[in-house]
């Protein structure tokens, strides 16, 4: 009798390691509102997802890349008077497991005016149970979309 019960036991430690750990990472995600924008676009508005059994954090911090034709490369951020510098403001939003909420990205607060292409906005989260925060408990979250 033991025995089944032991078995049990191990299998419902795997599935929480399972379902409570690494495999989630993947289950947060951000999708544009558009998949194409004009010229001269301001901002992109995304709906962050998820989809996982915990509750995350992510803030207003985020890069733009571009497609150079083979990978994706940081942009620099727009030129701003000397003795400035861009910065965030270092709030942090929640979601809930399950959780969906938008959030505008002001590209032109930050970037010159976006030319025809491919882009993505790249952001990070993290887990709620991950605090003291450390680099390596920054998961990123990409979303792709395209100027024209």
């Amino acid at each position: 009798m033991k025995k089944p019960l032991m078995i049990c036991a191990a299998v419902l430690l795997c599935l929480g390691l399972l379902f409570g750990g690494i495999l989630l990472f993947g289950r947060v995600t951000i999708t544009a509102q558009e998949q194409v924008y004009p010229i001269g676009t301001e901002e992109v508005i995304v709906t962050w997802r998820n989809g996982t059994l915990r509750r995350i954090t992510f803030g207003e911090s985020f890069s733009l890349q571009t497609w150079d034709g083979e990978t994706w490369a940081d942009l620099e951020m727009s030129e701003l008077p000397e003795g400035t510098v861009h910065g965030f403001y270092l709030i942090g939003y929640t979601l809930m497991p399950g959780g969906i909420q938008k959030h505008t990205y002001p590209i032109e607060s930050y970037y010159d005016p976006l030319r025809p292409g491919r882009y993505r906005i790249a952001a990070y989260f993290f887990f709620d149970k991950d605090i003291p925060i450390t680099e390596s408990d920054h998961h990123p979250v990409c979303v792709e979309f395209e100027v024209k």
